[in-house]
């Protein structure tokens, strides 16, 4: 099964207001690597998710129309070489 990559995110970000990324939480459990890991460093994962819901928000969200889906991980990996120094 072919895995589809998602779009490219721009590194642009004009004020912490403005920046409306997604973002994600792992565990020390799920991920023992991040023990070792600094704060603002970027690194390199590859997540396999399964989704598990989709929501189109409603006239009362701050969106009303946008589409919002619910993910499971199912694997995490991380490639060593490939982490941003």
């Amino acid at each position: 099964m072919a895995m589809k990559k998602a779009p490219k995110l721009s590194n642009v970000v004009s004020s912490p207001k403005e920046d409306n990324r997604s973002t994600l939480y792992i565990s020390e459990k799920e991920l023992p690597a991040i023990k070792d890991w600094n704060l603002k460093k970027k690194y390199l994962l590859e997540v396999e998710v399964e989704m598990t819901g989709k929501q189109v928000m409603d006239t009362w969200s701050s969106t009303p129309g946008k589409i919002r889906g619910n993910f499971r991980i199912n694997k995490i990996t991380v490639d060593d070489d490939k982490d941003e120094k």
